[in-house]
């Protein structure tokens, strides 16, 4: 996959966040707050609600609500599946070895 073709999908300034929802899901996962076919979706959740804050305070654009909620939804959903496929690749790669 081109690095382009992502940058333009996903703010890169949001990129922080796929290593944040990685640990958050670890989190969840090692604490046993919630089953684990469900640490995608809280994950999605999450990072949807951190892309929508940042937008939404951080950035001094002249976007309407509109166009912050569906961006950060477009964001968190890229940065939600980067996570979790980063993650389904390491236990991919470290059950091969």
């Amino acid at each position: 996959m081109d690095m382009a073709i992502l940058q333009d999908l996903v703010r890169p300034e949001l990129l922080i966040l796929v290593p944040f929802c990685w640990l958050v899901g670890q989190f969840i996962r090692k604490g046993e707050m919630v089953v684990n076919k469900y640490i995608p979706s809280v994950l999605w959740i999450v990072a949807i609600v951190f892309s929508f804050l940042y937008l939404a305070v951080m950035l001094e654009v002249d976007l309407n609500i509109q166009q912050i909620i569906v961006s950060s939804i477009l964001n968190g959903t890229f940065i939600a599946a980067i996570a979790v496929f980063g993650n389904e690749q390491y236990k991919q790669y470290k059950d091969i070895k």
